[in-house]
């Protein structure tokens, strides 16, 4: 179990790192322009200059979309760009107002019905891991500090257990919930839209379930 959660670890650090390099980028949209700061560079397209959006997807939590212009520069946005699903409603928007034949590529509507999802999956996660990060620095305090007795080696196993049981239960409810398919919205349609499906709460529930069969088990070991 030790070397499981070690070997999650290697590969969750450069997805830290990418999503950090995400936190970076800073994109801007104007009725004349899209401008994109990513990493001390900047790009800059006139929405007039574009000549085509190229768009790749695997309707599993991946994909992107590359905006081509007559300029010698593209811009590439992922799927995991923050609040992507409202700038592609203003783009489409401000494509519509120039009559762009961009407005007609159903590929960019499915993508952003991806990007809704993928927001979705943010707001959850933000939702759930506080609960999470409280919980596992609440059972680190108590084997540092209050555990006084020689170190249990079960109850550290226990611990990291706990870790990639919740990691795999998410993974799996996220990948069960993922259905960018359902929502029958359209680019045109200019509202934020709600997350109307029982992930949110499945999660909570079964994260609550796993912390407390977790719980009784610390509890067994080092007191009974």
């Amino acid at each position: 179990m030790s070397y499981l959660f070690l070997a999650l670890s290697v590969i969750a650090l450069p997805i830290i790192y990418f999503l950090a390099q995400l936190s970076d980028t800073k994109i801007t949209l104007t009725n004349e322009a899209i401008s994109l700061d990513c990493q001390k560079k900047h790009y800059h397209i006139n929405l007039s200059d574009i000549t085509h959006i190229e768009v790749k997807s695997s309707e599993k939590f991946n994909g992107y979309i590359y905006i081509h212009s007559n300029v010698e520069h593209s811009i590439y946005i992922t799927i995991r760009l923050k609040d992507l699903d409202d700038f592609l409603r203003t783009l489409y928007k401000h494509l519509l107002a120039i009559d762009h034949p961009e407005i007609h590529n159903e590929k960019l509507f499915s993508f952003y019905k991806i990007a809704i999802e993928v927001k979705f999956q943010h707001e959850r996660l933000k939702k759930i891991i506080k609960y999470y990060v409280f919980y596992v620095l609440l059972n680190i305090f108590y084997i540092l500090v209050l555990y006084r007795q020689q170190m249990n080696g079960l109850v550290i196993n226990l611990l990291l257990g706990y870790l990639v049981i919740s990691f795999v239960a998410y993974i799996f409810i996220e990948l069960v919930f993922y259905s960018p398919k359902m929502h029958t919205m359209s680019l045109n349609q200019y509202h934020n839209v709600a997350d109307e499906t029982k992930a949110s709460d499945l999660l909570f529930f079964v994260w609550m379930g796993i912390s407390l069969i977790h719980l009784v088990l610390v509890y067994t070991l080092t007191i009974l």
